[in-house]
């Protein structure tokens, strides 16, 4: 196992904006793992678990510490009844699983297609889009514990499992996870729970999950949300502010339009498109601020132009989120992971 200095990482982001990590270190096994977490606890270096660099922003001082580049890949399963259990190495590609799984007719998370990331990132933010959540079909992750050495299996109980959020996200650098093991549903018909999609097969009366994947793929990347669009950015940098009723009524005074498009109730509260409160607060796509922007395809999506610095693209955030709660009051936040950063950067 190679351990490399002043490692830049750059190239190792969908962002392409980072400085360097100062030891950098690749990982395909627990051996590798154990080695490489003893060689940062005789250092008494920090620790960044890196998978594919699809969901952060690295500071462009980069990480002083030590980078763990996640190459784990495994995959092993079983059936059981009506449904196949899948354990997944954490390095492997996400996306080549829900391939793998439509095309063996498995359901359950054929509507995240396109979403770049490992599997090990999977859980940490409850991936989720058009109508599926990780969450829906998680059983557990085996992880190593990075305070007692220890390696531990959590439930889906254990992992707390919210919106964009869980345990893991809320306990930073605490769990190297190993992997992950999920439930998909033998020759089940697609369910479609999202507005997108049913509009999408509103005419078609008989598709698979095949069929679903292609569509999700197609939506995406109309709305500049797959790596292969090209831009260089980390999908929708911000996530959906969830707030109450009450929150929602004054929001609505201050929106006034009768398009519903742009919330989404729950049982106490509502979810609020924060693309739709980005452009009323006067940013379209395809805004610019020196090196950084919008998308042409999504407001959600902050893009790295040419040679932006980290610190472009988080005064563009923290221009927006300012903008945002001057004229609505709502916070918006990253579904982004702020990485190297001395403090954090943001507003909220």
């Amino acid at each position: 196992m190679k351990i490399y200095k002043d490692r830049p990482l750059d190239n190792l982001t969908t962002f392409k904006v980072s400085g360097k990590a100062k030891y950098f270190i690749k990982v395909r096994n627990q051996k590798d793992l154990f080695l490489a977490l003893n060689f940062a606890k005789e250092n008494n270096l920090a620790i960044f678990i890196l998978g594919n660099g699809s969901n952060v922003l690295i500071s462009d001082s980069g990480f002083d510490g030590l980078v763990i580049k996640n190459e784990i890949k495994f995959l092993k399963s079983k059936n059981f009844k009506n449904k196949v259990i899948l354990e997944i190495g954490s390095g492997n590609n996400w996306d080549e699983i829900v391939l793998l799984a439509s095309n063996n007719n498995l359901e359950g998370i054929e509507c995240l297609s396109g979403i770049p990331g490992t599997i090990g990132a999977a859980p940490i933010s409850n991936i989720g889009a058009y109508g599926q959540e990780l969450s829906n079909v998680f059983v557990k992750a085996k992880v190593f514990d990075l305070q007692t050495y220890k390696i531990k299996t959590f439930s889906k109980k254990d992992c707390d499992f919210s919106y964009r959020s869980s345990w893991f996200k809320k306990h930073p650098s605490r769990f190297f996870i190993i992997s992950v093991t999920l439930a998909l549903n033998k020759n089940k018909k697609p369910v479609l729970n999202y507005l997108d999609l049913q509009k999408f097969f509103q005419n078609k009366k008989n598709f698979d999950l095949k069929d679903v994947r292609r569509a999700v793929l197609k939506i995406r990347k109309s709305k500049g949300m797959t790596i292969s669009s090209g831009l260089k950015s980390a999908g929708s940098f911000f996530t959906n502010p969830i707030i109450s009723k009450s929150e929602f009524s004054k929001l609505k005074s201050k929106i006034k339009t009768d398009k519903t498009n742009w919330f989404w109730p729950n049982a106490n509260e509502i979810k609020v498109s924060a693309a739709f409160l980005i452009e009323r607060a006067g940013f379209n796509k395809g805004y610019q601020k020196g090196k950084a922007g919008i998308s042409p395809y999504h407001s959600l999506c902050l893009i790295n132009l040419g040679n932006a610095k980290a610190s472009e693209i988080i005064d563009l955030a923290r221009e927006i989120q300012k903008k945002v709660f001057q004229k609505f009051k709502v916070e918006i936040k990253p579904e982004v992971e702020l990485v190297g950063f001395k403090k954090y950067p943001l507003i909220f």
